[in-house]
């Protein structure tokens, strides 16, 4: 009877999943979950979604996120009981923080198995914390009706965020049957963020209008909508502002636009900046700037500062928002543009143009030569073909992508984990990209070397994915931080934690493909490395030193670049 149970209540959960939006589930093997296993690859069969196993739950939840990320839609992982779902949280808080849609689905032992000392028995209710705002524990089949199964698979799929379901099996877990009739499919609920009224979005167009310098800021995150680009740029021209676009923004890469200000980072780092160029009112999507140097910027000039996050979250670091606006990004910009007429401030853009302009072409002399993390970030973005996505480790590789990558780049859009942050799962999230879209990816060698399950993984699912690895032996990241200047010794001990690896061996034991690549020829292996298909790795040996200081020659030369343009 347990088994007939089992067998269509996973049914009906996977169904729920589908009926949700869930396009791909990534399964962990284990014998608890086996129902749901079973449920997820006659789903798989009948072509209603893509099944992924994978070993390690680590990797498994990190390439569950890159996919759902790259996808634009729910993605469902799978794994049996006791500590196997722990290896997920750190896929989990990225997801949360960057507002990526997961479905963590934990097989569990039925209830009276628990706090008993069975083995592979542990309390999962609630396993992921505030990182799983839906959290629902179901009880073994049998205990209620079937549906109850399929309509919690539907809410978790359909909540738009982390959602964590605890599926408890009975023993005998499964026998041979005669297969399931496919159950109907029935509409998910409808959700979304709630939608301004027209005297909200009438006021919010007012309060723009009326600014003299305003800037439109696109942190990481903004908007997955690939309508979101088009829009916020076109607001942009509308008021004649500068729209300011972050690596991974959403709005960052695309045909030329006259608002669109990617070097803001270099800009800012010049103590003449901030006085000449203050806005009034800065109009903020997505997380707050990333750079250092912008946030000392905005302090200087202290705008009204309006940030808009669909979850209505206060994006605000620096404690400076003056309102945060709840709404869908996209369907605020055209309310706005629908009520805006364009009457661009005299000079305003015109300055920023010319400060874009003559910072590019500063930062695009220097990052044409030497051995250095933004050259690297420049060949990666030469070398990607039309359409593929740019994914940034975070630390430094992100920071390279924000600042080097030059215009005119033929990917078709920015990925990053710039949610919590960190650099674990980095291989793995690529290659959940890499699923729906050949990828090109940045990163650091100790980013590199924390993910070697997502190396594996790249050996045995051979994705069109294309790694170029900034080794600078350690953490150069912690270079550029105060504690830079700590007693050498120490820092290297207990920061910067050089490691020696021999990329070419370890590429070798997954069978991925490997090649020391010098810099002037970078470009050209990654071009070379996508035309041949598969998954390929690249070295390029950087010296920190060296790194260091043709990043502040750069600076200094955009700073001279743009010393004398004044709006």
């Amino acid at each position: 009877m347990s088994a007939e149970a089992n067998r269509q209540a996973a049914a009906a959960f996977v169904r729920g999943l589908l009926d949700g939006g869930v396009v791909a589930a990534v399964l962990s093997p284990g014998a608890r979950s086996t129902p749901l296993a079973f449920a997820l690859a006659d789903a798989a069969d009948r072509g209603e979604l893509a099944l992924e196993v994978e070993l390690d739950e680590r990797a498994a939840g990190f390439l569950a996120l890159g996919r759902a990320r790259a996808a634009r839609a729910p993605v469902a992982l799978a794994c049996t009981s006791g500590s196997a779902g722990a290896h997920w949280l750190p896929a989990a808080i990225e997801a949360a923080e960057s507002g990526v849609p997961l479905v963590l689905c934990t097989a569990d032992r039925p209830a009276e198995l628990l706090g008993v000392g069975a083995p592979q028995a542990i309390d999962q209710r609630r396993l992921f914390g505030a990182f799983a705002p839906f959290a629902r524990d179901l009880p073994a089949p049998g205990a209620a009706p079937v549906e109850l199964w399929r309509a919690v698979a539907v809410d978790a799929a359909a909540s738009g965020g982390v959602a964590h379901v605890n599926l408890a099996f009975r023993e005998p877990l499964w026998a041979p049957g005669a297969a399931l009739p496919a159950l109907a499919s029935r509409p998910a609920p409808l959700r979304g963020a709630p939608r301004l009224d027209d005297a909200q979005v009438g006021a919010l167009a007012g309060r723009l209008a009326g600014a003299r310098r305003g800037l439109i800021h696109c942190g990481p995150h903004a908007s997955a909508d690939p309508a979101f680009g088009p829009a916020v740029l076109a607001l942009g021209e509308r008021l004649g502002w500068p729209v300011v676009t972050e690596f991974g923004s959403g709005a960052r890469l695309g045909p030329p636009a006259a608002a669109r200000v990617t070097r803001l980072d270099a800009l800012a780092r010049d103590e003449a900046f901030a006085p000449a160029w203050a806005p009034d009112l800065v109009l903020r999507f997505g997380r707050a700037p990333h750079s250092r140097a912008v946030q000392r910027a905005w302090r200087v000039a202290d705008p009204q500062l309006i940030g808009v996050d669909p979850r209505g979250l206060r994006q605000d670091p620096q404690l400076m928002l003056g309102q945060t606006v709840t709404a869908e990004p996209v369907a605020l910009l055209q309310g706005l543009l629908a009520r805006l007429e364009g009457a661009p401030a005299a000079g305003w853009l015109a300055g920023w143009q010319a400060l874009e302009a003559r910072a590019s072409a500063a930062l695009d002399a220097a990052a044409a030569e030497g051995a250095w993390g933004g050259a690297a970030a420049r060949a990666l973005a030469l070398g990607a073909p039309a359409g593929a996505f740019l994914h940034g480790a975070s630390s430094l590789a992100f920071r390279d992508l924000d600042g080097w990558v030059p215009t005119g780049t033929r990917a078709a859009r920015a990925l990053v984990s710039r949610g919590a942050n960190g650099i674990d799962g980095t291989l793995s999230a690529a290659v959940g990209h890499a699923r729906v879209r050949p990828t090109a990816l940045l990163t650091g060698d100790l980013a590199f070397l924390h993910d070697l399950s997502g190396l594996r993984l790249m050996g045995r699912t051979r994705p069109d994915l294309v790694v170029v690895v900034v080794d600078n032996d350690g953490g150069g990241i912690f270079d550029h931080l105060p504690l830079a200047g700590a007693p050498a010794a120490r820092l290297e001990r207990l920061f910067t934690t050089p490691q020696a690896a021999d990329f070419k061996a370890i590429c070798g034991s997954f069978g991925v493909p490997f090649a020391d690549a010098p810099a002037p020829e970078l470009a050209a292996a990654v071009a070379q490395a996508f035309a041949a298909g598969g998954p390929h790795v690249l070295r390029l040996a950087v010296g920190r030193a060296e790194d260091q200081a043709r990043r502040e020659a750069a600076w200094a030369a955009v700073a001279t670049a743009t010393r004398g343009v004044r709006p």
